[in-house]
């Protein structure tokens, strides 16, 4: 007679905590799923760039990025900060069944961010025009077609916050990270095998613009089957004066913080050369990769801070944190490692050419781990209403980081860039935290459990 196996008591106890209604367990599960969607988006965009500069080289890769890397600035600038004010009004007034002016935000902020990016875009196409013959044909092509890109990103975005406004988070990561990433290798395949197209970095990003409609396209069918039945009988209700006065600082932190993002490349791309900043490009996205178990964890956990924060439940908004950071942490402690011993190999899938950008790989993803470590601080300011301060920290971390990168690249090439980008990004996360500890008493730093309670210990 066979016996039936009985579960271990260790996974009995993990399946009983997940399936709780605690805060962990929610944290947890919601956690899990967006970790899982991210790690296979990640995937994704790690496969379609590698299949890129395979067939583009590092030159016209670098054309690619290079304009990339302007376009997710003009991409700050022309959603006005209205991703994050509409992720966080959502929630609220979800909670207090407002659908009136649920429906009032979310059809504004669309409306705005059309305009806006139409107008961003138009903006740059003409300067780009009067430039055109500097820039030269291959630079000038790509970013017009970067222009054409841009109203899709901004409204693919608007409808991924909508969609973790009403906590469907994991919906909301599969258009721009598992479906985007999908039709873009599909695409490129299909033109460059089957069509026998160029791939050059014009093509690239018009191939871009087409996987971003898709996945927009499937968004927006997944919120308007989820958004509550109250939410479509409601009468929109406006508060364009609140909406913009809290928008407003919102694009200008997220602007801040972007710039400190992707200054390095740019200034590489201005003092070096496209080609030096394709490959800086590569190497800055392997070590993102380092920091998306916090991206993850921190997608299901913003709407919590929010929530705990307004209801002033410290403990609970401490929890969160520590949860968020800790999740983080086992899986970019791990992944820095296998970067450190693997980065040569890594960066050779993307060609030969590419290998040059190890130690700067190395340096980005220190940066990365020591960004891990002090939690989601940008988020949780964001989320507390304090994008006030975090934007006067982000603007100081953007004058540094320029200061920096001219005199760090003159001297040490890329791996100066990228020098002066981790020492940066830990200077104001610790600036962050310290703010926010001392403003109301929420500790984001990760190990502050265990130093505390050591000193407890040799107190006694």
């Amino acid at each position: 007679m066979i016996e039936d196996k009985q579960p271990s008591p260790f996974l009995t106890t993990i399946r009983a905590k997940l399936g709780g209604n605690s805060l962990d367990a929610i944290i947890a599960r919601g956690a899990s799923g967006t970790f899982f969607v991210d790690g296979l988006g990640q995937g994704l965009v790690f496969g379609a760039q590698i299949l890129l500069a395979r067939l583009m080289g590092a030159e016209h890769y670098g054309v690619y990025a290079y304009v990339l890397a302007w376009v997710t600035l003009l991409f700050l600038l022309a959603r006005l900060g209205m991703d994050t004010m509409l992720l966080r009004y959502i929630a609220t007034y979800r909670a207090n069944h407002e659908w009136g002016l649920m429906r009032g935000v979310v059809q504004m902020s669309n409306l705005w961010g059309l305009v806006s990016s139409l107008v961003v875009g138009s903006i740059t196409a003409g300067i780009v025009w009067f430039w055109r013959e500097s820039l030269g044909e291959p630079l000038a092509y790509a970013f017009w077609a970067g222009c054409g890109l841009l109203p899709f990103f901004v409204l693919s975005g608007l409808c991924q916050s909508s969609l973790n406004g009403i906590k469907k988070v994991v919906l909301a990561q599969l258009p721009n990270r598992l479906i985007r990433q999908t039709l873009l290798v599909l695409l490129v395949m299909g033109g460059v095998w089957l069509i026998g197209i160029e791939m050059t970095g014009a093509t690239a990003i018009l191939l871009t613009i087409v996987a971003v409609l898709g996945g927009y396209g499937i968004g927006v069918y997944w919120l308007w089957r989820h958004l509550p039945e109250g939410y479509w009988s409601a009468k929109p209700i406006y508060r364009n004066r609140e909406w913009l006065l809290t928008a407003f600082p919102l694009m200008l932190a997220a602007g801040a913080y972007m710039l400190t993002q992707k200054t390095d490349t740019l200034m590489i791309g201005a003092m070096l050369g496209t080609t030096d900043a394709g490959i800086y490009a590569v190497a800055s996205r392997i070590a993102e990769f380092t920091s998306f178990g916090l991206t993850a964890a921190t997608a299901i956990a913003a709407p919590h801070m929010s929530e705990f924060f307004s209801q002033k439940k410290r403990t609970e908004l401490q929890r969160v944190v520590s949860l968020t950071t800790w999740g983080a942490i086992a899986f970019s402690i791990p992944f820095a490692v296998v970067v450190v011993v693997l980065g040569t190999w890594l960066l050779s899938l993307f060609g030969s050419a590419f290998t040059l950008g190890y130690w700067a790989l190395v340096l980005l993803v220190a940066g990365q781990v020591a960004n891990t470590v002090t939690g989601p601080i940008g988020v949780l300011m964001n989320m507390t209403g304090h994008q006030n301060h975090l934007l006067i920290i982000l603007v100081g971390a953007l004058v540094l980081n320029a200061i920096l990168n001219y005199f760090f690249i003159l001297s040490m090439g890329i791996a100066g860039a990228a020098l002066a980008t981790a020492l940066v990004k830990v200077g104001w996360n610790v600036v962050a935290v310290s703010f926010v500890y001392r403003k109301f008493g929420i500790n984001c730093f990760a190990f502050h459990e265990i130093l505390g309670s050591q000193s407890g210990m040799r107190s006694q």
